[in-house]
C-alpha cells in the first residue's frame, strides 16, 4: 500500500509540475511569479515521548502566485500553490533492545496567500499561509539490536528491515519573511501537521522570477 501512495504522489508532482511549466510558457503575465527555493530546519517547537528522533529537516519548494493589481482588488494580496518536499534523518527504539534508522519524506502540496506590506517596493515585508494535503513516508533502512535477556527471546519481534511505512496528511503552514528587490525572499515557517505534533520550524531562501 505504502508503494502505491509513493506511486500516485509522483504522478501527481510530474502533473503539477507539467502545469507550472506551461503556465510560465503560456501565461506570463505581470501578475504570474515562480519562486524555487530551499530551507532548513534546525528544530521543532515540540518533542513526542516515544517518537522518534528527528535532528533536523531539509526542503526544497517550488511555488507560483498571482499577484493581485489594483484594477481588480487590493494588490497587497497574493495567491497561488505550492509544492514542498522535506527529508530528514529518523530513528527510534522498539521494545527497548532495538533501534532502528532510516530516513522520512514530507512531501505536501499547498494552497498559498499572502499579505504584503509594501509590494513592489525595494523591501516588502509580507505575511501569509500554506494549506493542504500531504504524504508522509517514511523509509526505515536499518536496525542496531541490545542484548535480549534469555526470558524475553520467545516473545520478542522485530519490526521487518527494510521497510516503508506512509500515511496522508493535511498540513497548515503560516509564514512570516520579507521580499527583497522584487525577487530575493527570505521567510521562516512552521509545519502544523494532523499527524506529527513537534511543529518543524524552517528557515526559507527563494528566488523569484
Amino acid at each position: 500500500m505504502a508503494l502505491v501512495h509513493l506511486y500516485c504522489m509522483r504522478k501527481l508532482i510530474i502533473v503539477f509540475l507539467l502545469a507550472l511549466v506551461s503556465a510560465g510558457l503560456y501565461g506570463q503575465t505581470a501578475g504570474h511569479k515562480f519562486e524555487a527555493g530551499v530551507g532548513y530546519s534546525p528544530f521543532t517547537f515540540f518533542t513526542v515521548d516515544g517518537g522518534y528522533n528527528a535532528p533536523y529537516r531539509c526542503n526544497a519548494y517550488f511555488e507560483w502566485r498571482y499577484e493581485f493589481d489594483k484594477n481588480t482588488v487590493d494588490k497587497s494580496f497574493d495567491l497561488g500553490a505550492k509544492l514542498d518536499y522535506k527529508t530528514f534523518p529518523i530513528s527510534t527504539f522498539y521494545d527497548y533492545y532495538a533501534s532502528y534508522y532510516g530516513t522520512r519524506h514530507d512531501i505536501a502540496l499547498l494552497a498559498v496567500g499572502d499579505f504584503n506590506l509594501n509590494p513592489g517596493g525595494i523591501v516588502n515585508p509580507f505575511m501569509g499561509l500554506g494549506f493542504g494535503p500531504g504524504i508522509l513516508i517514511e523509509h526505515w533502512t536499518s536496525s542496531k539490536t541490545e542484548d535480549i535477556p534469555e526470558e524475553y527471546k520467545p516473545y520478542y519481534s522485530y519490526k521487518p528491515i527494510p521497510s516503508v511505512n506512509s500515511c496522508f496528511t493535511v498540513i497548515a503552514s503560516p509564514r512570516i519573511g520579507i521580499e527583497l528587490f522584487r525577487h530575493l525572499r527570505i521567510s521562516t515557517s512552521v509545519d502544523i501537521s494532523l499527524f506529527d505534533f513537534r511543529l518543524p520550524v524552517c528557515f526559507n531562501v527563494g528566488w523569484t522570477f
